[in-house]
């Protein structure tokens, strides 16, 4: 008959094994360096293996050698230093396939002070980290993008302080990022249009428009005009206002040579619209010749002028 103490002490034992084995964690037991004591279901399912094929074994046995002497590395580190260490180790899994486990490795000394075995426990962060790394890609990416680009990128917070700015945003308005980030995007507008950009942020802000035609006024007062277009999103985690402001002044110039040409052209010109053939513009040699003004011949047809 087994005495009643030893048998409280079975059954202690026996609820402990079955606590190990249906946690979803794995964790094992090491003796030494490259020596395993008892393991729990969830590592020797991963391992594709059988409990009593694993314990009291050597590593190198089941582990290919590259992966048994990282694993024995990481433990030496744990006996060396008498503390826990914590380490990501790419092991295969029951299909060959190396997964990123992070192990936690503590050490549990015997009265002498001396080791008597380490108590690891295994996460599998393969799909964390992956995630993690083409967050990390799509986020450089990004970056790079915003970097490069020729057009003007601000990022402001909620209360409209620019927490960044691209390196175009440094080169057409004069001002350092240092300098950007200690101000406003009202205050990158001429303050004869500050009051209609401060309704129109407003208005961003409220979800009721997207796009500002108001110009950007550089750091030697250089006026640039631009159309900044703007969405709502993350950044380090904080809600921000982006903004892009693509600088129009190619385009600006180009429209008022554009625009002296027809002018200034001694030939007739006009511009009809189709496909109603309405004027909706004529240069002045068109005027003079025909001895209208442009309030009589804009908005009518050939027919009816």
């Amino acid at each position: 008959m087994i005495p009643q103490d030893i048998q409280q002490l079975q059954e202690v034992i026996e609820q402990q094994a079955l606590m190990m084995d249906t946690i979803p964690i794995q964790m094992w037991f090491l003796s030494d360096i490259e020596t395993y004591g008892r393991v729990n279901q969830s590592h020797a399912s991963f391992m594709g293996l059988q409990k009593q094929d694993m314990e009291f074994k050597k590593l190198q046995e089941f582990l290919p050698a590259d992966v048994a002497n990282v694993c024995k590395q990481s433990n030496q580190a744990v006996f060396l230093s008498k503390k826990a260490v914590i380490s990501e180790e790419w092991i295969p899994d029951a299909n060959g396939i190396r997964r990123l486990i992070q192990i936690t490795k503590t050490p549990r000394f015997n009265k002498a002070g001396n080791i008597e075995y380490i108590v690891c426990f295994g996460i599998d962060i393969t799909d964390y980290r992956t995630a993690e790394l083409s967050m990390a890609q799509s986020e450089e990416n990004f970056r790079t993008f915003i970097e490069t680009i020729n057009d003007i990128v601000l990022i402001g917070n909620l209360d409209g302080q620019i927490i960044y700015s691209n390196p175009a945003a440094t080169t057409k308005l004069g001002y350092s990022p240092a300098e950007l980030k200690t101000m406003r995007l009202l205050d990158l507008h001429p303050t004869w249009v500050q009051k209609e950009a401060e309704i129109i942020l407003t208005e961003m802000f409220n979800g009721k428009r997207s796009f500002c035609p108001l110009p950007l006024i550089s750091k030697n007062q250089h006026i640039i005009p631009v159309e900044t277009r703007v969405w709502f999103g993350k950044w380090n985690g904080t809600t921000c206002i982006f903004g892009i402001s693509k600088d129009l002044s190619k385009e600006q110039e180009a429209l008022q040579k554009f625009d002296r040409l027809f002018r200034m052209n001694p030939a007739l010109m006009a511009v009809t619209r189709l496909p109603d053939r309405v004027f909706v513009d004529v240069n002045h040699a068109f005027l003079h010749a025909l001895g209208y003004s442009a309030n009589e011949i804009i908005g009518k047809t050939s027919a009816e002028v």
